[in-house]
């Protein structure tokens, strides 16, 4: 895709490099927790426990996603938040509606709709410390498995 995006870039105009800020991730025994997404067990674990626990997440998947797809969103809306960041971004003219696009698409996969999409974002967003914590504990808990 790269190509293609480039070949956009330069059709359109000038490109800049963007700073975005990344939200920390404790590391533990050299592993930074954000690792711990949807696609590691213990990741699934960890933000199946938090739709679990925390009340303000769950009212937010109540009023936009099918009670059968929380689990599924929450894990999409955890990677968008604190796995996809990264520090530098290649800024263009239609960078931002491009990755807003992609990120409803695949969040849409569990059936979240694109109203719904920002809201989980944020309220995963001030999630973030328990679902570290819950990660932390998980992973010192482990059997060896990820």
């Amino acid at each position: 895709m790269l190509p293609l995006v480039w070949l956009e870039v330069q059709r359109t105009g000038p490109a800049t490099v963007r700073e975005c800020p990344v939200p920390p991730s404790p590391v533990i025994e050299g592993l930074p927790l954000c690792a711990l997404d949807e696609h590691t067990r213990t990741g699934k674990q960890a933000i199946n426990r938090l739709v679990n626990e925390d009340g303000q997440l769950r009212a937010c998947l109540q009023r936009f996603v099918p009670k059968t797809r929380w689990y599924s969103a929450a894990q999409h809306a955890a990677f968008y938040v604190d796995g996809a960041p990264v520090i530098r971004r290649l800024d263009w003219a239609q960078s931002r509606s491009l990755e807003a696009v992609g990120i409803e698409a695949d969040v849409g996969c569990a059936q979240v709709p694109p109203e719904g999409v920002q809201p989980l974002q944020e309220a995963m967003r001030r999630c973030l410390p328990r679902l570290n914590s819950i990660r932390q504990e998980l992973w010192l808990n482990r059997s060896g498995e990820i």
